[in-house]
């Protein structure tokens, strides 16, 4: 999409397997899956493979993920896939996403370059991550992107080439509303559910304003585990425990190149119960001519029976949670991904809320979206937070609440027997806005380093949790998420000589104040010591998918 051009033009053509799949070339989305045998991606994986899915999932580590995610066959699959892969054998996850990404931003430009030549463009790149994201994840993702050489402009001749992440609700929100801006008045509140094959992903928006486009989130967002595949999962099973029907006797291959060909492409697009004859019969494959199904309306919505009491689920949670803060209901709810284009969920939805909606092109609203957000810039004012946000520290005992207890806490002394005890020190919680008239929250901390170590590199590390209300005390919730590291200006710090109860010597530096702050929809962090600024100086380290032995570092930070 060009600047003041008000068409955004979808790519297409994608690879395909074989004639199966010569429908699929034409959709505006490429299924995120991998073969790790071949390297096949999307739809040129071939029906009869096993390939590697939910791939973005698998940047999520065990413990943040929902229980019913956690626990999915499919997940556990994929896991297995990618370790027994020679293919990705030394690149792991970062490599697969790499490799998709690659093989898609290939074709992309492929496409471009049809009808625009690229030499000396300034090209704009967005990528859609899943709002309820962690750190790390994205962090991971911003690896691959790297590796897939997306963000280098020589091997094409452009002139530079800009990253920018945009969350898929926003993006779906942005496309939703400026293709529908008739829907909704300012004050207004919509409801965004993000239908995926794996994920259902939702969210509530406030507008607050309409030129410019400006909104909010209302309400902490939320997903759930009841995409499409629940729904592909009841089709197979039926078809397989069929008494009259022979699939059990076809191969895998055959059987997937059916589900791909009569089912994916069809019946389920298309279904509509209330509307569907009592009974129709379909041809299995072409090699198996005398093969017939009766498809039944009863079974047949049974289907997306997980599916729809998920969704149902979802959106009838967003609505008790815009009640309780006392905010008007949804005015509308738009559906929007590959299942939020079904005509039998949108009937049946329609028949529960009324208010339902779908999002024309359904399949590529997020895409649009995000198009969007790169050539106008983000709207979203405010955002609920989804995780606490603090680091660990050392408090004086005498002012720990809840009290200290010699069972439960770290207890030091210094050197004039003032007990010291660990504790969370949360800078920003869990389900609090982040929004420029958010007043910024400082502590004035010190910091203790072992004698002989290096004086000009401050370390404080950040930790998350998801829980509703943050522990006190760092426990199993609590994760490490990235370090916040700066390397001090010469001149910069008065470190002191110091003593603890046992005699042992350290430096300290007194007179650090440590700053989040909320002048954008995203926190930041700002530094001082003593009189000086250093946020300039302050970067961000991610830590791995599991905890890093050297995390806890070579430094105390203690709370003044």
């Amino acid at each position: 999409m060009r600047a003041g051009y008000p068409y955004i033009y979808d790519i297409m053509g994608w690879p395909v397997a074989d004639d199966d799949y010569q429908q699929r070339q034409d959709e505006a989305q490429v299924p995120t899956i991998v073969d790790p045998d071949t390297g096949d991606w999307g739809y040129s994986v071939s029906p009869d493979s096993n390939p590697i899915r939910w791939c973005k999932l698998l940047l999520l580590r065990e413990g943040d993920l929902e229980n019913d995610i956690r626990r999915s066959e499919q997940l556990r699959a994929s896991r297995a896939r990618l370790a027994e892969s020679k293919l990705f054998k030394d690149t792991g996850l970062v490599g697969l996403i790499a490799h998709f990404l690659r093989g898609i931003w290939g074709h992309a430009l492929e496409e471009i370059e049809r009808e625009e030549s690229l030499l000396g463009v300034r090209l704009k790149v967005a990528i859609t991550i899943p709002a309820m994201w962690p750190d790390y994840a994205k962090e991971q993702m911003n690896a691959a992107v790297r590796v897939a050489g997306i963000l280098n402009p020589q091997p094409i001749g452009a002139a530079s080439i800009t990253l920018s992440w945009v969350r898929e609700p926003e993006a779906a929100a942005l496309c939703t509303l400026r293709e529908q801006l008739k829907q909704v008045e300012i004050g207004e509140s919509f409801i965004v559910c993000d239908c995926g094959g794996g994920t259902v992903d939702i969210i509530t928006y406030t507008v607050e304003s309409i030129h410019p486009l400006q909104f909010k989130e209302a309400v902490e967002g939320a997903g759930k585990l009841c995409g499409a595949f629940l729904i592909d999962q009841a089709f197979e099973n039926h078809i397989m425990s069929g008494q009259k029907f022979k699939f059990r006797k076809c191969s895998t291959e055959e059987f997937r190149r059916f589900t791909h060909r009569v089912w994916e492409h069809g019946l389920k697009r298309n279904f509509n119960a209330i509307r569907e004859p009592s009974r129709r019969s379909w041809a299995s494959t072409s090699e198996r001519r005398h093969d017939f199904f009766t498809l039944e309306p009863l079974p047949a919505s049974q289907w997306f029976s997980d599916s729809y009491t998920g969704i149902r689920f979802l959106i009838g949670d967003q609505q008790r949670r815009l009640r309780r803060l006392g905010i008007k209901p949804a005015k509308n709810i738009f559906l929007v991904g590959g299942l939020g284009s079904s005509r039998y969920l949108h009937t049946m939805l329609h028949n529960q809320f009324m208010n339902i909606l779908q999002v024309k092109r359904t399949w590529s609203a997020v895409a649009r979206g995000a198009t969007m957000a790169v050539l106008e810039g983000m709207t979203v004012n405010s955002r609920v937070s989804r995780q606490s946000y603090g680091i660990q520290i050392w408090m004086k005992a005498a002012r720990a609440k809840p009290a200290f207890s010699f069972l439960e806490d770290d207890i030091s002394w210094d050197s004039d027997g003032t007990a010291r005890v660990s504790r969370m020190l949360w800078y920003f919680k869990e389900g609090e806005r982040s929004d420029p008239s958010r007043k910024p929250v400082s502590h004035r901390l010190y910091m203790d380093v072992d004698d002989g170590e290096d004086l000009t590199d401050l370390t404080f590390h950040v930790y998350t949790c998801s829980s509703e209300t943050p522990p006190c005390r760092m426990d199993s919730s609590v994760q490490p998420v990235y370090r916040l590291r700066c390397a001090l200006p010469a001149g910069v710090g008065d470190w002191r000589t110091a003593t603890d109860d046992e005699n042992h010597t350290f430096q300290r530096l007194d007179k650090i104040c440590l700053t989040m702050k909320f002048g954008g929809s995203e926190p930041t962090w700002a530094l001082r010591v003593g009189n000086v600024a250093v946020s300039e100086h302050l970067e961000v380290e991610y830590v791995g998918s599991t905890m890093e032995k050297d995390f806890e570092g070579r430094c105390r930070v203690g709370l003044l």
